[in-house]
């Protein structure tokens, strides 16, 4: 009969950071760390990532799984206020497949100064499979 151990719970880097460093020192060593990032509500796909997580860090290693519903993937209109936030349960399924921390930040968390500012400058005249001739900050092919 194989044994369920609660995930640790970090909100924040810190934490993560913490959590991390403790399965390490439980396990005797400095173990590889796999990450399974997700939105929550997971179901039997996240599952089995986390299981092919587990497979290649090996017993000595860190499975860990984020839970972040990031605001940036929804565009205007879009559903995110709808969008199934199941903590609980999530932790749960992480729980059951051997997860060790389950990192579930705050949107401050991830974004301490407020939502990044991203830009795309259109990109080459030229089509995107040739080298530009100078450096590129950006392209959009």
């Amino acid at each position: 009969m194989s044994t369920v151990t609660t995930p640790a719970l970090a909100p924040t880097r810190e934490a993560l950071r913490t959590e991390i460093a403790a399965v390490r020192a439980r396990r005797g060593g400095a173990g590889r760390v796999a990450l399974v990032p997700t939105m929550g509500a997971l179901h039997v796909g996240h599952a089995s990532l986390v299981r092919e997580a587990r497979a290649r860090v090996g017993a000595d290693g860190v499975v860990v799984t984020s839970v972040f519903v990031n605001p940036l993937q929804f565009g205007q209109g879009e559903d995110l206020d709808r969008y199934p936030r199941t903590l609980e349960a999530d932790l749960a399924v992480c729980a059951e497949e051997g997860v060790d921390v389950v990192f579930a930040p705050a949107v401050e968390e991830v974004y301490p100064g407020g939502d990044p500012q991203v830009t795309v400058e259109p990109g080459p005249s030229r089509p995107c499979s040739r080298a530009p001739a100078g450096p590129v900050t950006s392209a959009a092919c």
